[in-house]
């Protein structure tokens, strides 16, 4: 599965050990690789929870 992919259903709210099993992959640390990547996507994001600010 592309790190791609994985980073979408984590980001979608997929379990991590849900996504670990699609790939096949035995260890959750090399499920890992798709949580890093999300960090370093949602450097510059808003949160959703800043636009509730906005709602008051």
């Amino acid at each position: 599965m592309p790190v791609q992919s994985g980073s979408h259903l984590l980001q979608a709210g997929t379990d991590i050990c849900t996504v670990q099993k699609l790939p096949g992959h035995s260890d959750v640390n090399t499920t890992n690789i798709y949580t890093r990547e999300l960090k370093v996507a949602a450097g510059g994001t808003a949160s959703v929870l800043d636009a509730l600010g906005s709602l008051a």
